[in-house]
């Protein structure tokens, strides 16, 4: 969801005794494909990641089946190459993120270039489902989040949306 304020959330996480990871810059080049989300990203220009993932576009409460293989940063160039042969880049997103942790939720705090700024929680999943929503629904609450206009896509679905208005 996008977020006016970052300071306030911050405020809040630290008030209901979220963990604070810290801060990192994240470069995620995206990559067409038909079956789900295919990216690299590249963290702080120290750690390389392949993800791929597939989650439903909604609003509300959505699971996620990923995959995340960190490859050596020096194979990250060539990976990049390679995928953009293969599959074809689709956009780039550049994105500062402040993360934070509540049991198993991750709290990102992110401010995006070209996009804004935006808070995301990912809550995983250990055990049933259920207990995951739970969770979810319990930081949501704690963080007053739940009036909030919520996002179906990923930052680079907003981000290509962007770039067919300005082109």
């Amino acid at each position: 969801m996008a977020v006016n304020n970052l300071k306030e959330i911050e405020q809040k996480l630290k008030e209901v005794g979220a963990v604070s990871v810290g801060k990192m810059k994240q470069c995620d080049t995206y990559y067409n494909n038909q079956t789900g989300r295919l990216k690299v990203r590249e963290i702080d220009n120290q750690i390389c990641e392949v993800i791929f993932y597939q989650r439903p576009d909604k609003t509300n409460f959505k699971v996620s089946d990923y995959s995340i293989e960190t490859v050596p940063n020096d194979q990250c160039k060539n990976i990049k190459r390679l995928y953009g042969k293969t599959y074809g880049e689709k956009v780039m997103v550049s994105k500062v993120r402040n993360l934070w942790f509540i049991n198993n939720t991750r709290i990102h705090l992110d401010k995006v270039k070209n996009l804004g700024t935006f808070l995301e929680l990912e809550t995983v999943v250990k055990g049933k489902i259920l207990g995951a929503k739970n969770e979810f629904d319990l930081v949501v609450k704690m963080l007053k989040l739940g009036n909030k206009a919520k996002i179906k896509g990923s930052y680079s679905d907003i981000l290509l949306d962007k770039l067919k208005i300005i082109g």
